[in-house]
């Protein structure tokens, strides 16, 4: 990344992993402090549970409260309240017998006046989807350069980041965009996971601040038309008002985003929002669990029970590895 313009090494932690019985009781927060004993100016993280808040604090470092909140446009009103039903597991089965319910009643609810000022309007803009990663990486250069810390990437190391970003597939499938003004323009751009009848993901977005809305208003129709009930993503202060004004709630994601730094500086800049660290840049896609409830998201022990048996819960683990 750079700071200031100068370039630094940021290094970014995922899992923890210590034996039980062998390990002395504090070798998570040894492990820990190690890490931050490295030669990078920064240590990261953005998938952290609880647990890892209290490891991570207790070996020096901090939760960065304003990049952990969430933001969140519903779409689909009902089907969302059911995504959410389907997640309580004593509900699974009401929650699926409601769903032909659910949509015929979003269906009818789109067709109205009010359900027509809630979809996004996608005026004077166009979107360009699948764009070629050297478009998408001038995107990031040209519109995420006013911040005093963000991303440096190299263009082959950026498409080797987008190929196994794309390789995930617990949130949908990751579709690319960006979106022209009427003249042709680039003014914006977004990276996404959708999936008909989830909540879509956002990797990253960006753009000129004056058509952030617009950019925010093409994103959200085109999750519509992909079927997802809603789109989340990760909070950019310096887009903080547009994300209201385009009907976005904000949410406690339930894992933090951490940091540790030497540098005073870097830390404030952090705490302050002068940053461009959208998700791409760390862990949270590339995690071993999958928050939802499927299969390759238990662990192998809730998996065997849900399955049915051992045989497919191991193939859908082993595959996963």
């Amino acid at each position: 990344m750079t700071f200031d313009k100068r370039p630094i090494k940021v290094a970014v932690a995922t899992q923890v992993m210590v034996d039980e019985d062998a390990c002395p009781a504090y070798a998570a927060v040894n492990l820990i402090r190690k890490f931050f004993a490295g030669e990078q100016d920064l240590s990261y993280s953005d998938g952290a549970n609880d647990a890892a808040q209290n490891l991570w604090k207790a070996a020096g470092g901090n939760v960065a409260l304003l990049n952990t909140l969430a933001w969140i446009r519903v779409l689909r009103p009902t089907q969302y309240a059911i995504t959410l039903l389907k997640r309580r597991e004593r509900w699974t089965s009401v929650a699926r017998a409601l769903w032909p319910v659910c949509q015929a009643i979003d269906a009818a609810f789109a067709r109205t006046e009010t359900g027509r000022h809630w979809l996004p309007e996608v005026t004077d803009t166009t979107v360009e989807d699948g764009p070629a990663e050297e478009i998408l990486l001038r995107c990031i250069r040209q519109f995420g350069g006013n911040r005093a810390l963000q991303p440096e990437y190299e263009p082959d190391r950026f498409r080797w980041l987008l190929k196994k970003a794309s390789e995930k597939r617990m949130h949908g499938e990751l579709r690319k965009s960006v979106v022209r003004n009427a003249i042709g323009e680039i003014v914006g751009w977004y990276l996404y996971y959708v999936k008909r009848g989830g909540i879509g993901q956002v990797l990253q977005f960006g753009g000129n601040p004056k058509c952030i809305r617009k950019v925010l208003n093409q994103l959200f129709y085109q999750a519509w038309e992909q079927g997802a009930v809603a789109v989340s993503g990760r909070l950019e202060p310096q887009f903080a008002t547009e994300l209201v004004q385009s009907r976005c709630g904000f949410i406690w994601p339930g894992y933090a985003v951490l940091v540790q730094s030497r540098n005073r500086e870097i830390l404030n800049a952090i705490y302050q929002g002068d940053t461009f660290l959208s998700r791409l840049e760390g862990e949270w896609w590339a995690r071993f669990s999958d928050p939802e409830w499927s299969l390759e998201g238990m662990p192998l022990d809730a998996a065997v029970r849900r399955a049915g048996g051992v045989r497919e819960a191991v193939r859908v683990h082993a595959g996963r590895c």
